[in-house]
């Protein structure tokens, strides 16, 4: 397999145990590469678009619009508001410029473009979505390749709030993350999460508790149609009794990535500070420093 060079040569790709690169056999360079943008240029374009569509959680069917071009969907922060949301696999910064023109040419409004990777987005691509007010986002920042297939790794809504609050203000209150009503100079060891079901757990915090679905608890995938994998990273932890080791049913060598972002999550949510989780030399594995139950 290969993958294109930015002067429009091709690199061959190598696969190793826990990561793929791809080398210039003419200058030896090695540089690694995100398993998103490899399955980009190996799925046929037609079952590539459809699963990235429906892993982000777009409404309406992706539409072939030009070779590599797709309409993927529309993105709805909130009902009565749609923003168009385009995929192209440009394979150099000159055609990736051309499909985005051709994509602005079709829309009168703000859009949302979808590349591969961040690599080809050039100076023309990034004065285009200036001026457009548009933004522009990577798969291989929103998507992870597993062996069931692609999974969510950050909510879109994430990835696009400057551009929701941008373009609509009634909505800056629903892109905000919420937060729990932790009492002053709490720390993790006063924080107890309790799973109900699948869905939805019981939190206490100092004498304050509450019930939150993870949608609430903003673990919830684009229109928040599913638990995001920090969600489910979670719920792995508390199977654990708050112990995720590489003998663990969950282990993954994802999930380095996903306790960190779980971690920025659950700071955010909690409005502590400090790392929710520590490694453990002698458990060789990840401990939460609060209290998490199953159901």
């Amino acid at each position: 397999m290969s993958l294109p060079a930015e002067d429009g040569r091709w690199l061959r790709v190598v696969e190793h145990d826990d990561h793929v690169v791809a080398i210039d056999d003419e200058t030896g360079v090695t540089v690694e590469i995100a398993p998103v943008a490899r399955v980009v240029h190996e799925l046929p374009g037609d079952l590539l678009v459809h699963d990235v569509a429906r892993t982000l959680g777009l409404d309406g069917d992706p539409e072939r619009l030009a070779h590599r071009v797709w309409l993927l969907g529309r993105f709805v922060p909130i009902s009565g508001e749609r923003f168009p949301v385009y995929f192209a696999a440009g394979r150099d910064r000159d055609e990736l410029a051309a499909m985005a023109g051709r994509v602005a040419a079709r829309t009168a409004g703000p859009l949302i473009l979808v590349t591969p990777t961040e690599r080809w987005i050039g100076e023309e691509v990034r004065s285009l979505l200036r001026d457009r007010e548009s933004v522009s986002v990577a798969l291989e920042r929103l998507l992870e390749v597993t062996e069931e297939g692609l999974i969510l790794s950050r909510p879109l809504r994430d990835s696009v709030a400057g551009f929701v609050r941008r373009h609509v203000p009634q909505a800056a209150g629903a892109v905000q993350q919420p937060r729990f009503p932790t009492p002053p100079g709490a720390c993790w060891s006063d924080v107890k999460i309790r799973f109900l079901d699948g869905h939805t757990v019981s939190v206490s915090v100092g004498g304050v508790s509450r019930r939150y679905t993870y949608e609430e608890m903003g673990l919830g995938t684009a229109n928040a149609r599913k638990p995001t994998v920090q969600w489910d990273l979670l719920r792995a932890f508390a199977a654990g009794r708050g112990q995720l080791t590489w003998e663990s049913h969950h282990a993954s060598r994802h999930n380095q990535k996903r306790k960190e972002r779980l971690a920025q999550r659950l700071q955010a949510f909690f409005g502590i500070d400090s790392d929710p989780f520590e490694y453990d030399d002698d458990l060789k594995g990840w401990r939460a420093r609060f209290t998490i139950e199953p159901d």
